[in-house]
């Protein structure tokens, strides 16, 4: 196939491309998956629709979860992030909740905790904070209220 382009000189040009059908396959099976459409509340047009959009993103969960959180009175939360200074399998949410230490692992519906997040929430627990991992803030608000906080 032969396809005239226009370069940033304005002279016009030729490229070849030879495309092979199995790479159009593939090619097609990649486009089938991250062409789902998901809208954002709140936002219009094409600024509203993402381009690849699980059912419910980990991050959107845990930022329902930090509003929630910042709503209660006599709560202190954050996010924690990942990276070369900070410690691996520390919980997504850490919030202190009159004089109480709660730690959320964040996870979509049906994930898991890999073996160091199971064992730095189990460390958490020993040392007499709350740690759980959670899909949901209904299950945020439920770990609260199996500790006696009121909702």
């Amino acid at each position: 196939m032969t396809v005239f382009v226009t370069g940033g000189t304005g002279k016009t040009g030729f490229s070849l491309f030879f495309t092979h059908r199995n790479q159009i396959e593939k090619r097609e099976k990649i486009f089938s998956v991250f062409n789902r459409e998901c809208n954002f509340p709140g936002l219009s047009g094409s600024f509203g629709k993402a381009a690849f959009c699980p059912a419910d993103m980990e991050k959107d969960i845990v930022a329902a979860i930090l509003r929630y959180l910042k709503q209660r009175p006599r709560c202190f939360a954050w996010k924690t992030h990942g990276g070369m200074y900070g410690t691996a399998g520390i919980p997504d949410i850490i919030a202190c909740m009159d004089g109480r230490l709660y730690a959320f692992e964040v996870k979509r519906p049906g994930g898991r905790l890999s073996r160091l997040q199971d064992v730095t929430l189990k460390k958490i627990e020993a040392a007499g904070g709350v740690a759980v991992m959670v899909t949901s803030v209904d299950e945020v608000k439920k770990a609260l209220a199996g500790k006696g906080e009121e909702l």
